[in-house]
């Protein structure tokens, strides 16, 4: 439902920002309808995210590489890079995470990589279990 302002341009919703987008409209490239357009893309990614495994599992990753890559910088470049002043929130709606950073950081955290390593050595065991049966059920039946 847009409208016009006084001045001639569209507008969507109250004081011609888009919902998501307060502020932004002060900035002379930021047109309320690329912000309402902006606002629905992001959502449809993180729809798209949250519903596949495999990609919210890569965009979790994608996310913490980010962080990490963010904090290594120079100390000469720490004023621009300053990780304090990153959103977390914002950065992770970037890649598509609905998740709040601190569930996002606790995939990454020593019990969980723990546990990660446990479920891949059973997986192993179970192979090796798997494997010992049928060459023991392949052994017996030629025995007969």
């Amino acid at each position: 439902v847009g409208g016009s302002s006084r001045d001639g341009s569209s507008s969507r919703g109250s004081g011609g920002s888009a919902a998501g987008f307060e502020g932004l409209e002060g900035l002379p490239s930021v047109q309320p309808e690329q912000a309402a357009a902006a606002l629905l893309l992001q959502r449809q990614l993180a729809a798209v995210v949250s519903r596949d495994a495999e990609l919210s599992h890569m965009a979790t990753r994608a996310f913490r590489s980010f962080v990490r890559a963010y904090t290594t910088h120079p100390a000469a470049l720490k004023h621009v890079f300053y990780v304090k002043g990153l959103h977390l929130g914002h950065l992770a709606a970037s890649f598509g995470l609905r998740e709040a950073p601190s569930k996002i950081g606790a995939a990454g955290s020593a019990a969980e990589r723990k546990k990660r390593k446990q479920e891949g050595q059973h997986a192993a065991n179970k192979r090796e279990k798997q494997a010992w049966h049928k060459h023991a059920k392949t052994a017996a039946a030629m025995g007969r």
